[in-house]
């Protein structure tokens, strides 16, 4: 037996072993002056992962612009940003640049809604304020949904046999003691959609 931890119900279909995640060109920036001249610091982020990441800054950095930005022709999708004061406090600011009426969604404790970054988006906090830590959640087309009711089911004896059903408490679900070789599906009883039908291979899923 083994265990399966899931993030997303499907996965590229060029690459079934892993997310397919690439690395963009993209970058926080924090500065004194909203034109990002005035002791710009430059913060880059890692290869987009279906989790939420983070950016440390251990000693803290004190400035009143902010923003995400990338001289790419790329394009990426986020559901949540967080800049995280040393008390642990989110942070809330005024958002500006590109779409920024948009930039809501970013705030909004949500999963299932995103934000199409094409070259960059500010926040001015008003004043200098101290972040300590950036977080950012990638939206993940087919991602789990927080809230959401999911049913593993396993294929034996001909017929398809339910192994458990699990609620998502985060943007990931877990379950345990899964029975080792054999076809596996997943269905959102939100929804009633299922996975594409998988096995598990060398401690990685693959999609058929």
């Amino acid at each position: 037996q083994t265990h399966l931890m899931v993030t997303h119900t499907t996965l590229h279909p060029k690459r079934s072993d892993t997310h397919n995640l690439h690395f963009y060109d993209f970058q926080f920036e924090s500065a004194d002056d909203s034109v990002f001249t005035k002791n710009c610091y430059r913060y880059p982020l890692e290869c987009p992962d279906p989790l939420w990441r983070e950016i440390v800054i251990p000693m803290g950095r004190k400035q009143r612009y902010w923003r995400i930005v990338t001289k790419s022709v790329a394009v990426i999708s986020l559901s949540e940003m967080q800049f995280i004061d040393r008390f642990g406090n989110r942070l809330e600011g005024t958002f500006w640049g590109q779409d920024a009426s948009a930039a809501y969604t970013l705030v909004d404790h949500r999963y299932d809604t995103h934000y199409q970054l094409k070259s960059e988006l500010g926040v001015d906090f008003g004043h200098p304020v101290e972040v300590v830590k950036i977080r950012y959640l990638f939206s993940q087309k087919h991602r789990i949904l927080q809230g959401h009711r999911y049913e593993l089911s396993c294929f034996q004896a001909g017929t398809w046999k339910v192994l458990d059903v699990q609620t998502s408490q985060e943007v990931s679900i877990r379950f345990d003691s899964v029975p080792a070789n054999a076809l596996y599906r997943l269905c959102d009883l939100e929804t009633l959609e299922y996975s594409p039908l998988f096995t598990i291979e060398n401690h990685k899923v693959r999609f058929w």
